[in-house]
């Protein structure tokens, strides 16, 4: 699942990643948020998914397991982008498909 929003707040996306991970009956184990600031200009992408740490109740969470932030100067707009941390954002095959 990819959660997208540039008119959507930030909390919005988690929300709905959150939504789906708890409400897709472990069809979803991967939510990937990509929250687009044009005021910043950054563009923050995370990988969203369960937390294979079961708590008293036998509940699972969603936790980040990652987030990688694009983004470049404001004030100059031909500037280079910067990645941070600079890592790639890996998906792995059972979380694909």
């Amino acid at each position: 699942m990819v959660e997208v929003g540039v008119s959507e707040s930030y909390r919005k996306l988690r929300a709905d990643a959150e939504w789906w991970l708890i409400n897709s009956r472990g069809d979803v184990k991967l939510v990937i948020i990509v929250s687009i600031s044009r005021k910043t200009p950054n563009i923050k992408f995370e990988a969203v998914t369960l937390d294979p740490t079961v708590n008293s109740l036998r509940l699972q969470w969603p936790k980040i397991r990652r987030t990688i932030t694009a983004s470049r100067d404001a004030n100059k707009p031909y500037s280079q982008i910067t990645i941070r941390p600079a890592v790639p954002l890996i998906i792995g095959f059972e979380e694909l498909l």
